[in-house]
């Protein structure tokens, strides 16, 4: 077989071409596996969230649209994740200028590329999107791996 395209099958004695479902499959597997489909999805649930939030504080609670606007899910997230970041970078602005002794703006300014640049960058990495372990790939056929076959 050289090809999907080429692949047909026989109905009432007629060779009729096959419906490129294996093409499907494989690029539904392959999408699966993005972190970007993954990302899209966790950020279609959390629209829902918000959404359903938002309706909650203006239609039942009588809150004005803005606030019920302010008080989705992220901004639980953002607050927990600012509040974090906040204080641990206050707590190495004191060790440094305090405990160190390096004066408090180089303290302030190598606290905020540590924290805010790194730190954040590295959380993004390692935390929020890991790379997964690597899957073996599936051969195409008649490949040998690099061997001649016999």
């Amino acid at each position: 077989m050289t090809g999907v395209d080429e692949v047909s099958v026989v109905r009432g004695g007629e060779a009729v071409p096959a419906a490129p479902t294996a093409a499907f499959s494989c690029l539904g597997r392959h999408l699966g596996r993005s972190w970007a489909t993954r990302s899209l999805a966790v950020g279609g649930v959390a629209t829902v969230l918000d959404i359903l939030t938002l309706l909650a504080c203006v239609k039942l609670a009588g809150l004005p649209t803005p606030v019920g606007a302010g008080l989705g899910p992220q901004v639980l997230r953002y607050g927990a994740a600012t509040g974090s970041a906040m204080l641990v970078h206050a707590v190495l602005v004191g060790w440094l200028a305090d405990r160190v002794g390096v004066l408090v703006v180089l303290a302030k300014l190598a606290a905020d590329v540590a924290v805010f640049t790194v730190g954040q960058l590295r959380l993004l990495r390692y935390v929020v999107f890991p790379r997964s372990a690597p899957r073996p790939r599936p051969r195409p056929p008649g490949f040998s791996g690099g061997r001649k076959e016999t």
